[in-house]
């Protein structure tokens, strides 16, 4: 199916789909817009609801882990307390029957029934133990119904539990050696004996088999006497009560919002209100959550997550330390409840809209109508106007807006259509008559042009005859030229074959053409220069010859000079000997040897000379070798520029082609020689 083209489609259809088009999307853009800015506004306040709540709940179970610690710290700096302890050490210690005699008659003979074994405060027994338990039991109990604490603990230094509120099985056992050595209760009291003076140890909750196993934690602090001698441990077991009251204080009515607590383990340290079970330590977040609240510890606003029955939750949550233990405070409210608002609100928007949009689409329909209906008439009058069909009157000309405006145009163009009719038809006619005088001036140009053809190829007939007659000239004067070409190439050929058998006088004295004559005269200058180079050469050779032979002569000279100064020298060295034996035997021959001393350096002295003559000698002969060294150069220069014109004169023949090869020939000639 094809899609009709925008401009296609009638005004009667397309100013209603555009104001319908128009209203749609201003609607649905203030929808969109008032529904995006409410929805961020309704999850900004739910936002805000469940931050207060974690807040809330994390500064209240704040008080209750921080008055736990300080009820402990507070009751084992007592001098009471440790008084009170040091005394039910001993009595413990020197009860007759021992542990099981005190754990018979404060359990299993106890009158009261399970979970109310504190009210038994005395015994009646006049037994040291009993008198000192009644009066701690008295002491004790008000403030563990007061605060809500689960029970309180004093033990001795060797682990005895030798006081108790609450009266559980773990009354009247030891902690080291007993049945509930591994227990919770057992690592604060171990931790607690090996932690510094005035410090405090907490243990997370586990389960607590003294308890029935029910979750537990425990608050403990060494006590101390006025020495700072450790005399036992005071503990708390701390108070799920509490802990619950603290997080569930605020009622949240039909809401999905909990709030709850969670170990580093992922377990619940808190009960759900929503719920008639124990959440504590049997309840668990999705690990997802887990890593959600691991990753950080306080988060501003909602992050998505999954909630403790697997729902998607938008949950906020805050980081608390109790004493080296993590702790979450987090709250979490289900999706659901939140979009649930932000839905309904969509919807009434929904229904607004359509409402205003079948509104402004019958108002759309009608302006659009008031619009088309004129642009249809004052069509029709268009068609009968371009058709030129009967006249008749133009519609809504009275009318004061754009439609007006066109139908008064279109009366004007139809006054003006009328009036270029009637000067068409005379223009129409003044053409035909122009026509005809046309035609006749054509015939007349189509006549001359004839005429100016047959003058034209008269004209081409002639060039041609004229193109055959210079291309006969032309032959005749190239075959001249190859002939003259030929008789230049002989002769420069014989003259250079007389060069190369050594005739250095040969010239070219024969006519050659005018173009050739420059030729002829390098050739002649070629050869008398290189004649004037051999001359040179030759009386440089002579001269060399005679330096050569007047150094040989020097030479000979100079050796027989040179024998004559060694004996000389020889017979000075046997006057010198015959001397020196004479003036051994007398002292008149001293005048002798002088005269004969300064013959013999004399002689010495000539010899000199004659050696400096010869090193004059052989410097000229060095001057003599580099003068021919000099003219070798010369020729080498000659016979490399001879061979270069030999060579241009190669490349020109080349370029000549047929009547070049002549000039090759005689280049090959000269580089030969």
């Amino acid at each position: 199916m094809r899609i009709p083209d925008f401009k296609s489609i009638r005004l009667t259809r397309k100013l209603p789909a555009l104001m319908i088009t128009l209203s749609l999307l201003s609607v649905a853009l203030v929808a969109t817009a008032a529904f995006v800015r409410t929805s961020v506004s309704l999850l900004a306040d739910t936002e805000k609801i469940v931050q207060q709540a974690t807040t809330a709940a994390t500064g209240k179970l704040q008080i209750v882990t921080d008055h736990v610690a300080g009820e402990v710290v507070s009751l084992a700096s007592d001098p009471t307390v440790a008084k009170a302890l040091s005394d039910l050490s001993l009595a413990f210690a020197a009860e007759p029957g021992g542990m099981a005699a005190l754990h018979r008659r404060y359990i299993d003979e106890n009158p009261n029934p399970a979970g109310q074994k504190q009210l038994l405060i005395d015994t009646g027994s006049s037994n040291p133990y009993d008198r000192l338990h009644a009066a701690v039991q008295k002491s004790f109990l008000p403030r563990l119904n007061a605060f809500g604490y689960y029970d309180m603990f004093l033990i001795d230094a060797q682990g005895n539990v030798v006081f108790t509120v609450y009266k559980e099985l773990d009354f009247a056992s030891n902690l080291l050696t007993g049945d509930w050595a591994e227990t919770g209760l057992a690592n604060a009291f171990n931790r607690a004996m090996a932690s510094e003076p005035g410090s405090l140890v907490f243990e997370d909750f586990a389960a607590y088999a003294p308890s029935n196993g029910a979750p537990a934690a425990f608050m403990a602090t060494p006590v101390r006497d006025a020495s700072g001698k450790i005399l036992g441990v005071f503990a708390i077991q701390m108070p799920i009560g509490a802990i619950n009251a603290a997080l569930n204080a605020l009622d949240h009515g039909d809401s999905t919002l909990r709030i709850y607590l969670v170990g580093a383990d992922g377990q619940l340290r808190s009960d759900l209100p929503q719920t008639t079970q124990d959440e504590v330590l049997t309840a668990r977040v999705p690990q997802d959550t887990l890593a959600l609240l691991a990753s950080g510890g306080d988060v501003d606003g909602l992050s998505k997550a999954t909630g403790l029955d697997g729902a998607a939750v938008r949950i906020n949550w805050q980081q608390v330390s109790v004493h080296g233990s993590s702790w979450w405070v987090a709250a979490e409210v289900q999706e659901s409840e939140i979009m649930q608002p932000i839905l309904i609100m969509g919807l009434w928007f929904l229904g607004i809209g359509v409402v205003v949009l079948l509104g402004s689409s019958a108002i759309a329909v009608a302006v659009s109508r008031s619009v088309s209906t004129p642009l249809l008439q004052i069509t029709s009058d268009m068609d009968h106007v371009a058709r030129r069909t009967a006249q008749r009157s133009i519609s809504h000309i009275d009318r004061g807006d754009e439609i007006g405006d066109i139908a008064r145009a279109l009366q004007g163009m139809d006054r003006s259509l009328t009036q270029a009719e009637e000067d068409a038809r005379k223009v129409e006619a003044e053409r035909i008559a122009a026509l005809g005088r046309q035609r006749e001036a054509e015939l007349a140009e189509l006549q001359r042009q004839r005429e100016a053809e047959r003058a034209e190829q008269k004209l081409a007939e002639d060039f041609r005859a004229q193109q055959d007659r210079d291309r006969a000239l032309h032959e005749e004067d190239q075959e001249r030229q190859r002939k003259a070409q030929d008789e230049v190439v002989q002769h420069l050929a014989q003259s250079l074959r007389r060069m190369a058998e050594g005739d250095l006088d040969v010239t070219i004295d024969g006519f050659f053409s005018e173009g050739y004559k420059k030729l002829r005269m390098d050739f002649n200058d070629a050869v008398r220069a290189l004649r004037k180079i051999v001359a040179e050469i030759s009386g440089s050779s002579g001269k060399i010859s005679a330096d050569v032979e007047s150094i040989r002569f020097a030479t000979e000279d100079l050796a027989q000079r040179t024998e004559k100064s060694a004996m000389s020298i020889s017979r000075t060295s046997g006057t010198i000997a015959e001397m020196t034996g004479l003036v051994e035997n007398t002292t008149s021959s001293i005048q002798t040897v002088r005269d004969l001393t300064q013959d013999a350096a004399q002689k010495a002295l000539a010899g000199v000379a004659i050696i400096t003559r010869s090193e004059e000698a052989m410097m000229r002969i060095q001057t003599s070798s580099e003068a021919i060294t000099r003219i070798i150069g010369v020729i080498d220069d000659i016979a490399f520029q001879t061979n270069l014109l030999a060579l241009n004169a190669g490349v020109e023949a080349a370029r000549a082609g047929d009547s070049g090869r002549g000039f090759a020939v005689v280049a090959s000639e000269v580089r030969a020689l």
